[in-house]
């Protein structure tokens, strides 16, 4: 499953929260609001033919405006890879935790 099949399951749950895919060099990789973090992981862990189960790392991008969270996560089903972005404001960068759905988040 690549991120364009991904992309499009995704959009059927989130249709006005989620961006389309973004192409930059060799990495692929679609935002979503920050608003939807736990629901767009949730469906991506658990979802019958998803099944994105392991969350690689998390890493934060500073940025003059904003910061940017960048998710990686892999399917073992599907032997992929797929990145996810957010953006946060710097006067106040707060996201919702999904360390409950992945226990690697309590070390990023």
């Amino acid at each position: 499953m690549n991120i364009n099949e991904v992309h499009s399951e995704v959009k059927k749950f989130f249709p006005s929260k989620i961006t389309d895919v973004v192409t930059s060099g060799t990495l692929s990789f679609f935002y979503f609001e920050k608003e939807i973090v736990r629901e767009l992981f949730l469906v991506l862990r658990v979802k019958i033919g998803m099944e994105f189960k392991h969350l690689s790392y998390i890493a934060a991008i500073d940025l003059k405006d904003r910061f940017e969270l960048v998710y990686c996560l892999y399917s073992y089903r599907w032997g992929s890879l797929i990145h996810l972005k957010t953006k946060l404001p710097k006067e106040n960068p707060l996201i919702e935790s999904i360390s409950d759905l992945y226990v690697a988040a309590e070390w990023h």
